[in-house]
């Protein structure tokens, strides 16, 4: 195959292959260079496994000449692979005779999908002796041939734009040549070299006595650069949520408006749904409500809130909220656990459990409180109230050491079960609530108890 019938990926990357001479057959070293294909733009991130030399090698390695030997290879992850000298493009496996003249380095280029690699053997070729001449009782003495005592570099791995420093020291020599960009010619000497990418440097020596050659590999790694941070998006903004009025009686109406900038969404809840970043809503509650905005943009999100409080037509009744038993389902640790507990309405606490031990051993999970757990309320115009509950475990450190909950207890007959979110970490503390909530009359009215689940939010 001709130089010019070599595909981009192999012709274009440099391969630099050492071989030393020795006095009865080769002392070889073969480097090996991984091949990047690719227009000097740079290569995003791998998307195939990188080809693989597995085998390449020449049996026997040494023969004299005229005689033969074989190559055998192996290659893996690799679209196709080729043999020079002499071979040309070949099977991913497979072995091939050879039978060259002289001493051969014999090299195998894999190509990937990506990337290429390549290895090489070398096939030393040995002459026959001259014969000896019957008249030469005294043949002279062979030349001393070179010898490279030291050819490193350190450091050996370096960040592009980094120099490291060449080494040497040569003997028997009569010229010291050193490649690629090394100029000094001394037999003994050191050269800085900032390479650009990984290189291999050749040191060769000539001599009454033969060649040598020796090489050195700095390793250069590529500098690391982070992607640029994305923009920041400004979170949304409302500059506006209100209610007007925000105080009816039963049956009236209340007019939402907001304004809201910098969103890709807006949701008010409850009732109104998906809404328009500037507007308004008519709305005609039969109780008290908090009317909920969520305002999104990008990856952030701000909420407001609204209250349309619903006053009743009538003289408002008092009731009596009281709190007829509490069990526990988990305490929230081994054994038992001290918990403070408030309890609220619309934004008011209500009443405070003071703190005590709680268990959810058998016999030991409900507790009924004796005094201090019920209050004097006013239902809303539908004779419901609606309660909210938080619970903090004390003398502990960890996050998840709360709870909470919240449900409606109404005057209705009948029973109601409240429905809760389930917390992410319920064995931190789980807990149902028994309330009751009476009319103060004269008129008897049965407790009708609710319940309410408390449990960490998620």
């Amino acid at each position: 195959m001709s130089d010019n019938e070599h595909p981009i990926w192999y012709k274009r990357t440099p391969i630099v292959l050492a071989v030393i001479t020795g006095v009865f057959g080769l002392l070889t070293t073969v480097v090996t260079i991984s091949l990047t294909r690719g227009n000097g733009a740079g290569n995003g991130p791998d998307t195939a496994p990188p080809p693989v030399v597995a085998a390449f090698e020449v049996e026997p390695n040494a023969i004299p000449r005229g005689e033969m030997a074989s190559l055998a290879w192996r290659v893996e992850n690799a679209e196709g692979a080729v043999i020079e000298p002499d071979v040309g493009a070949v099977a991913l496996e497979g072995s091939w005779s050879v039978q060259p003249d002289e001493t051969t380095v014999y090299r195998i280029v894999a190509r990937g999908a990506e990337t290429s690699v390549q290895a090489a053997a070398a096939l030393n070729v040995l002459s026959p002796p001259d014969p000896v001449s019957s008249t030469e009782a005294n043949p002279p003495a062979a030349a001393t041939p070179p010898v490279i005592s030291r050819f490193s570099v350190s450091p050996d791995k370096v960040e592009a734009g980094a120099s490291a420093n060449l080494a040497w020291a040569v003997d028997n020599a009569d010229s010291v040549a050193i490649s690629p960009g090394v100029d000094s010619t001394a037999v003994r000497g050191s050269q800085t070299v900032s390479p650009s990418r990984t290189t291999v440097y050749t040191l060769e020596a000539r001599g009454e006595g033969g060649r040598r050659v020796a090489t050195a590999t700095v390793n250069v790694a590529r500098k690391e650069t982070s992607p640029p941070a994305p923009p920041q998006t400004p979170p949304p903004t409302v500059s506006q949520f209100r209610a007007g009025p925000d105080a009816i009686k039963a049956g009236e109406k209340a007019t939402l408006s907001w304004s809201v900038s910098g969103v890709s969404s807006v949701e008010i809840q409850p009732e109104v749904g998906k809404a328009r970043p500037q507007g308004s809503h008519v709305v005609s509650p039969t109780k008290s409500t908090v009317y909920r905005l969520t305002a999104k943009g990008g990856n952030q999100s701000v909420r407001a809130a609204a209250r349309v409080t619903v006053e009743s037509a009538t003289v408002s009744q008092k009731a009596l909220l009281k709190l007829e038993k509490i069990q526990t389902f988990e305490d929230g640790s081994v054994g038992t656990t001290r918990w403070i507990f408030k309890i609220g309405s619309g934004g008011k606490q209500l009443f405070v459990l003071p703190q005590r031990r709680y268990s959810d051993r058998d016999g030991a999970s409900v507790y009924q409180p004796s005094d201090g757990a019920s209050t004097i309320v006013t239902p809303e115009a539908d004779g419901s109230i609606e309660l909210e509950v938080k619970g903090s475990r004390t003398g502990s450190s960890s996050a998840n050491a709360f709870a909470y909950g919240k449900g409606t207890v109404s005057l209705a007959p009948g029973a109601v079960r409240f429905k809760v979110a389930n917390a992410s970490k319920p064995d931190e503390g789980s807990f149902v609530f028994y309330f009751s909530l009476k009319k103060l009359s004269s008129t008897y009215l049965p407790n009708l108890r609710r319940t309410l689940q408390v449990a960490r939010p998620n």
